[in-house]
């Protein structure tokens, strides 16, 4: 069994699209440095590292929701990294608080040893990112902290999920087996069955003591059919 048999197709298609809905989070700075008529360059700037950034999502919720195994993509994790870093200087502080949430999501595609390492990167990143703005600690406490929450979360939602997949997996798994069994002993019962049969049939089959054998032996000294 794949993990995508335990979901069905219009199910898969439903999550996928829910979670391209999380791309209007980090949508609203993008609107709001739009706004402003900024020139071209800075507008072409922000327009292309944000559809990379929303290309690279989309490639993370389409394997998260596929018949494959959840893995990394060298480059998706990595065109977010770039996207995230390239719209600092031209989305501001609105950017940080609006792309931590889909980062930390993109970490449970990292090894487990890497997932906390992962962690700790984005916490960095933001806390430079933000301080770098001019604001001061007390006004975004709150994002490691969230950043910490979401990433507990998210570690333990993954892991329900495995967990839930193996137990469906070895539900299967019985199931099979005990089909695979009761073919076995159809096959075994109808083995005797049969064998019984042919075996009535041949001793059916002996002539009556007594009877004259074709080879001209009295059929009395000749061996009979076995005690019944």
């Amino acid at each position: 069994m794949r993990p995508g048999e335990l979901v069905t197709r219009e199910a898969r298609w439903a999550l996928r699209a829910g979670s391209l809905l999380w791309l209007l989070l980090p949508a609203w700075p993008l609107w709001a440095f739009l706004a402003e008529r900024p020139h071209l360059v800075p507008a072409l700037w922000a327009l292309g590292w944000w559809a990379a950034f929303a290309a690279c999502w989309g490639r993370f919720v389409w394997n998260m929701f596929s018949d494959r195994a959840l893995i990394m993509v060298p480059w998706v994790v990595t065109g977010m990294a770039a996207a995230t870093l390239a719209l600092f200087p031209v989305l501001g502080h609105n950017w940080a608080y609006a792309s931590f949430p889909l980062l930390v999501s993109l970490l449970v595609t990292l090894p487990p040893g890497w997932f906390l390492a992962g962690v700790a990167g984005v916490v960095v990143l933001e806390l430079t990112a933000l301080t770098a703005f001019g604001l001061v600690f007390a006004e975004f406490w709150w994002v490691p902290v969230l950043i910490a929450a979401e990433a507990t979360a998210v570690r333990a939602l993954t892991r329900m999920g495995h967990a839930l997949y193996e137990l469906e997996t070895a539900r299967a798994e019985v199931a099979r087996l005990a089909v695979d069994n009761e073919r076995l002993r159809f096959a075994r019962d109808l083995h005797d069955i049969l064998g019984h049969t042919l075996t009535s049939i041949t001793i059916r089959s002996q002539p009556p003591s007594g009877a004259s054998s074709p080879s001209g032996w009295p059929s009395a000294i000749l061996p009979g059919p076995p005690p019944r």
